[in-house]
């Protein structure tokens, strides 16, 4: 089979530099060849190779047949796949759908190059994301092959499969989020409960603190009034005894004259003594 592969190769890159020799590189069996020349290096997953090669034949067959000509858009389509292999799929998108849009539109939903371009086109909505973008057309073809070619045939089966797949990913993802949600609602009524356990919490230990706070204030209240009333006290005390002192001077005074009146006494007696 490697055999035969190669050999293909080989024919169509003789083909080439003949027909580029005779008809020119623009001639549409030239550019015919180098389409072939792509494809078929895109199915040996020679990537790197057929890029070049399907890109320029894209460009050259959009100058001379125009976008959206039938041979122009398969090789939109094998440029598109060969993008999507290299992981591209940014750039991909948009070459793969112009050449579903364009197949469609010109060769119908039936066509063999529409629905091998549904097929790419789908799978890489798949793979960007735009699950139900790509749901909606693979569910949309496969209705239209089983009305066209029956319900077992393989290309009816194919669409109806990949709609399958691509719906159970929506429905898992929607299951998914709807978990994260759950989850998501859980943990804020935690942390809403544990803020409001800490707030009483704290509410609590601020009104230990505000009771603490007016004891203290109290008792000070307290030690203040009851050194108001010592001072008061004192002060009656002390006049009492100056009271005190002031009569025991005056009685110390009186005895004082009494003394003297004593000592006149005697010399009274004694002068009175001497003159006898």
């Amino acid at each position: 089979m490697e055999g035969h592969v190669k050999e293909g190769e080989k024919s169509l890159r003789q083909a080439i530099e003949v027909q580029t020799s005779h008809l020119g590189p623009l001639h549409e069996d030239t550019l015919l060849s180098k389409n072939n020349l792509g494809a078929s290096l895109l199915n040996q997953d020679r990537t790197t190779e057929a890029e070049p090669i399907l890109r320029q034949t894209l460009n050259d067959r959009i100058n001379v047949l125009g976008d959206d000509h039938a041979q122009t858009l398969t090789s939109a389509n094998n440029l598109a796949l060969v993008l999507t292999h290299q992981g591209k799929l940014s750039e991909a998108e948009p070459v793969s759908k112009q050449a579903f849009v364009g197949t469609l539109s010109a060769l119908g939903p039936t066509h063999t190059d529409t629905l091998d371009c549904a097929r790419n086109y789908g799978e890489l909505l798949a793979n960007v994301g735009k699950l139900d973008s790509s749901h909606s057309l693979f569910r949309q073809f496969g209705i239209q092959c089983e009305r066209e070619f029956g319900k077992t045939d393989p290309k009816t089966v194919f669409f109806e499969h990949n709609a399958s797949i691509v719906g159970q990913a929506i429905a898992n993802l929607e299951l998914n989020e709807n978990e994260e949600t759950t989850k998501d609602k859980k943990r804020k009524k935690r942390r809403e409960k544990q803020a409001k356990k800490t707030h009483i919490k704290d509410r609590k230990m601020q009104r230990k603190q505000e009771k603490k706070i007016e004891k203290k204030k109290k008792e000070a209240t307290a030690t203040v009034e009851h050194g108001k009333e010592l001072g008061e006290g004192g002060a009656g005390e002390g006049g009492e005894g100056e009271r005190g002192e002031s009569l025991s001077s005056s009685s110390s005074s009186s005895s004082n004259s009494s003394s003297s009146n004593s000592s006149s006494s005697d010399s009274s007696s004694s002068s009175s003594s001497d003159s006898s």
